[in-house]
């Protein structure tokens, strides 16, 4: 959907951790970092705070990519 719709943005909330058996493709973070944010929905979810952090980081995405996921979207998005 990403491609579709220029304006669509995603959080990795219970996507990136593992939490699912079924999981979805989290390279979709390699082909669009510009649209992700960092969403962890802190403290209604049934896992550790760090789960989805700590598996971005082991992502190893570029350094770029990762800063925008983690809060440079976020402050572009928002106006900050």
């Amino acid at each position: 959907m990403l491609p579709a719709y220029p304006n669509l943005y995603l959080d990795t909330t219970m996507v990136v951790g593992g939490y699912f058996e079924r999981q979805p493709d989290v390279d979709i973070l390699r082909r669009h970092p510009d649209r992700i944010l960092y969403g962890t929905d802190f403290p209604n979810i049934p896992y550790e705070w760090d789960r989805e952090l700590r598996a971005l980081r082991a992502m190893n995405l570029p350094a770029e990519d990762e800063a925008k996921i983690l809060a440079g979207n976020a402050l572009r998005l928002f106006g900050a």
